[in-house]
């Protein structure tokens, strides 16, 4: 019936009550800062009943448990590696040693001392704890997961295994002159030593039905040995590599093979690249020296492998030195070292070969494969192997021999040539392989498709015609998927750059979780649905789950703090770049914006950056690049992240074109302020902001760390981290420049920003970390003396010991302030000591 109350009561709900104050938010300070939280989920217990996760503040961390049905929550301070054993036993490490226990069925808790850390054991009631002894090695204590009881500790622990098969913990012990490998049976504690040396024994491998046990010693004259113990016969057999080769010094890996073979790789002595002086650099060489020298001749470590009573067969060669088992170690995939003789690929084509483990016969499996992982997989549970040539996915049975084009009747693309992507193509990707291991999950730009070995390849999802690309989300460790019960999927929307999780069920069905726009991130899937964090850039971060067929349901908010403050927006705006072309961009406003003002704004440039629309920081000023967008939003900034179209050998023009375009749509907008605009980018968003500014005089102050500003000095010189030549960046990745240096060298001059320096007028604020191994410091350098000799304005923070992205904590504050410093000086007129005192 309709009352007056029913028709009052809303009306009146809308209005406060007499004396009941609204409200008034007021702007956050730094100090208010420090009240904001980091979130991240744990772990989720099977039933998905219980929920873990952790809230990171500057001060502290604290773990927490809670009751996804009910009040119950638990905190635990400091706590870390969380786990659920079981559907009512939850496990976490404390600080001082000491390991929690909770019953989730009873709610008692139980603390065990004396551990460091800890590893559950799959499918018993018992738990690994670790206790760290003086002398390098741990004691092992067997802790009873359900009252933790302490029932045995193992003392003076190098190196254990287990065997969930056989349920056998095998570990290597030390006690004075000797080591010793024993055997403890879990199911009845019996113990057996099974060998004792008074050498290092290492390189413990159980094969995967636990019927044999492999490992390495060392002789007594210092030669390697190599055993398999034999369960079923309860046998030990061992043999001395390098009784018919002296140059097989030592042992670098151990495996056994479903036959009981034992497979082992040998490394001769001196292949640790120790070199005389001088050192001799062949132009021909596959390697430079350097890289030889950090990883030994390939050539020279032998793939062993033997089998009791017969004699070592070497299975890989000097040509095909680098090896890859299939699932079931049946076989082995070689290759060479994928020599290039020009460098211009940071993952080499080679011909990829297959071998038998038991004859070391080879077969040619394909010739000019990309030695990029994405390019190839081999099965888990199988020796099947699936690999992308010639725009197909192809599957190979190495049993029968045969081979199979999976995807040759679909009319799709599988690869991102003719895309923004970032070069060079390479497949959309293989998702993984079904449990049974009989099919794959394969990618398209959109879609999600299952190819079986039966010659079936059928398209799961329709995300083309939607604007949504599809992608599975992985169910554990090993990306292996039932189609027989529900999958998980992650859906991103071109239009509004929102993701959503779905549900995929066995009937082929997709259904959406959550249809709330956002950001999701850290998905964690139980047998009963899924847990992860959903975002957006004004509302933060939030724990939802989703059983059976239900839709999402919030577990936990974070950062309520945050209703007290005024807080920016983010809106995704479209603009067109100089070809025309129609390119997204993510505008963040500033906190208490008031339409009708126009506001500094500072755009910040890498690549693609309008997918970061939905996602959420706390305004913290640790940062190793030095910006957050939060923090600029609450300090009276609008932000800009604009998406760049890369045209072939002009990296930097397109980000000049693209980033001028995007920042002047934001002007057209009459929201920004032409006169008070700032650029900001990092790596190669820093060389693109050098870039920019030697083009335009559109930007009143400019931000550029780790930056590269000499294309030519860069292409021609060793990367230190990898230690290969620098210019597959340039020929075919990121700077796309499509030929060689020898073949386009006006193209690499007016890419560079250091030639063109004497055009640069806006005030740049330079820094670097002086040990960065990706980006030699010198190359900020070269540009500040640049600016320094051209008596620009120009500022240069190097700092030692610091990488390509700051680490110490006192150095990200530092940065972050200097950079809010910089531009609060040139876009807002604010005082700045350290940029207006300048020393002798």
């Amino acid at each position: 019936m309709l009352t007056l109350r029913n028709i009052l009561l809303p009306v009146l709900c809308c209005f406060p009550l007499w004396g009941e104050a609204q409200q008034v938010k007021s702007n956050a300070t730094p100090e208010d800062y420090r009240q904001f939280s980091r979130l991240s989920l744990s772990a989720v217990a099977p039933q998905g009943d219980w929920v873990s996760y952790h809230l990171a503040y500057k001060e502290a961390d604290t773990l927490f448990l809670k009751s996804s049905r009910s009040k119950a929550q638990y905190a635990l301070r400091g706590g870390r590696q969380p786990s659920f054993i079981d559907a009512e036993t939850f496990i976490a490490q404390l600080p001082e040693n000491r390991l929690q226990i909770i019953n989730l069925k009873s709610g008692k808790t139980f603390t065990t001392e004396h551990i460091t850390s800890y590893e559950p054991i799959p499918g018993r009631s018992l738990i690994i704890g670790f206790e760290a002894e003086t002398d390098k090695s741990n004691s092992l204590h067997l802790v009873n997961s359900k009252n933790g009881g302490l029932l045995t500790t193992l003392k003076g622990v190098l190196d254990f295994k287990y065997n969930e098969k056989n349920d056998i913990l095998a570990y290597i012990c030390s006690a004075g002159t000797t080591q010793s490998l024993k055997l403890l049976n879990l199911h009845g504690n019996a113990e057996q030593t099974l060998y004792s040396n008074s050498a290092e024994i290492s390189l413990l491998c159980w094969q995967q039905d636990g019927k044999y046990l492999g490992f390495a010693s060392k002789a007594t004259n210092g030669t390697p040995e190599v055993h398999r113990y034999d369960l079923v016969q309860q046998k030990l057999y061992s043999i001395n590599p390098a009784a018919d080769a002296e140059q097989r010094s030592s042992v670098e890996n151990v495996n056994v093979g479903p036959q009981g073979t034992l497979l082992f790789t040998t490394i001769p002595q001196g292949n640790t690249g120790q070199r005389s002086q001088p050192e001799v650099w062949h132009a021909a060489d596959s390697m430079l020296v350097p890289l030889q020298t950090r990883m030994g001749d390939y050539s020279k470590k032998e793939l062993l492998s033997w089998i009791p009573g017969s004699d070592i067969i070497r299975i890989n060669s000097p040509a095909l030195p680098i090896y890859q088992y299939t699932g079931n170690r049946d076989y082995v995939l070689l290759r060479g070292t994928g020599a290039n003789p020009a460098d211009s690929l940071l993952y080499p084509i080679t011909d990829f070969y297959i071998a038998d483990v038991l004859s070391a016969k080879k077969k040619l499996l394909v010739k000019g494969l990309s030695t990029d992982p994405g390019f190839l997989s081999a099965c888990p549970i199988n020796n099947n192997i699936v690999f992308y040539a010639r725009g197909n996915w192809q599957l190979y049975h190495p049993e029968s021999g045969a081979f199979l084009n999976l995807t040759g009747q679909m009319n799709t693309k599988w690869d991102t040539s003719g895309t923004n992507a970032l070069p060079p193509a390479r497949p959309f990707g293989l998702a993984g392989w079904t449990a049974d291991g009989k099919g794959v999950y394969l990618y398209d730009e959109y879609d999600i498709y299952l190819a079986t070995a039966e010659g079936k390849c059928n398209r799961l999802t329709h995300g083309r015609s939607k604007g949504i690309v599809f992608r599975l989300i992985s169910q554990g460790s090993v990306n292996s998927f039932d189609p027989t019960k529900v999958l998980y999927i992650l859906g991103t929307s071109e239009k509004d750059n929102s993701e959503s999780y779905y549900r995929l069920l066995p009937t082929g069905k997709l259904k959406i979780i959550d249809s709330q726009k956002g950001h999701v991130r850290q998905p964690v899937c139980s047998q009963s649905g899924i847990a992860y964090l959903f975002e957006r850039f004004d509302t933060p971060p939030c724990i939802k789950m989703a059983s059976g067929q239900s839709t999402a349901q919030t577990i936990f908010k974070s950062n309520l703090v945050q209703d007290k403050f005024l807080w920016g927006k983010s809106e995704l705006i479209t603009y067109q770049n100089t070809s025309g072309q129609q390119m997204k961009a993510a505008l963040f406003y500033p906190a208490g914006y008031i339409p009708g003002v126009k506001y500094p704004v500072v755009t910040f440039v890498y690549q693609n950056m309008s997918d970061r629309l939905h996602h959420y920081e706390v305004p913290w000023d640790e940062n190793g690049i030095g910006i957050n967008i939060t923090r600029f939003t609450l300090n009276g900034y609008m932000v800009l992240l604009p998406d760049i179209y890369y045209r072939t050998g002009a990296p930097g023009i397109s980000a000049l074109e693209c980033v001028t375009a995007a920042t002047q749509k934001v002007i057209d907008m009459d929201i920004a302020d032409p006169g008070r605009l700032g650029l900001i980018g990092t790596s190669f968003g820093g060389y693109e902001t050098a870039y920019i500014i030697s083009g335009t005089n559109m930007f009143a102050a400019a931000v550029s760390g780790s930056m590269i500003s000499d294309l030519t000095a860069s292409y021609f010189s060793v990367g230190e981290q990898i230690l290969l030549p620098e210019l597959w960046r340039y020929e075919t990745q990121i700077f796309r420049m499509g030929k060689s240096y020898f073949k386009d060298k006006e193209n690499y001059l007016l890419n560079s920003p250091l030639h063109h320096a004497d055009k640069i007028t806006t005030p740049l604020l330079v820094w670097c970390g002086k040990d960065d191994p990706v980006v030699p410091w010198t190359q900020s350098l070269s540009l500040y003396l640049a600016l320094r000799r051209l008596k620009r304005q120009s500022v240069m923070l190097a700092y030692s010991g610091e990488s390509h992205a700051l680490v110490d904590a006192k150095n990200q504050t530092d940065l972050s302030d200097r950079v809010l410093s910089w531009f609060g000086y040139y876009l807002k007129n604010e005082p700045a000591d350290w940029i207006t005192d300048k020393k002798m």
